[in-house]
């Protein structure tokens, strides 16, 4: 959450308290049943969307000097796990 609050702050849309309690409070909910798409998407091997999402948050970050460890990390996985690497 905080690496693309990051983003999106730096891209001049910073993310209200709110906004981002709301977000944290969605992802840690005890027995939520939530899931991404994209995570759906990926354990059942079908196509995604993760290049169009999370690879283009990757290079704005990169543009906009914005540090994306746990990003770069989960893009290296999916990646890695699609075979589109290289």
């Amino acid at each position: 959450i905080s690496e693309g609050e990051a983003v999106a702050a730096a891209a001049g849309y910073p993310v209200s308290q709110a906004g981002h309690q709301g977000s944290l409070n969605l992802l840690t909910e005890e027995g939520s049943g939530f899931t991404s798409s994209l995570y759906r998407d990926l354990a059942s091997g079908h196509a995604h969307e993760g290049e169009h999402i999370l690879g283009e948050m990757a290079v704005q970050a990169r543009r906009l000097g914005v540090s994306t460890p746990l990003l770069d990390l989960t893009l290296l996985q999916i990646r890695t796990d699609t075979g589109t690497i290289g």
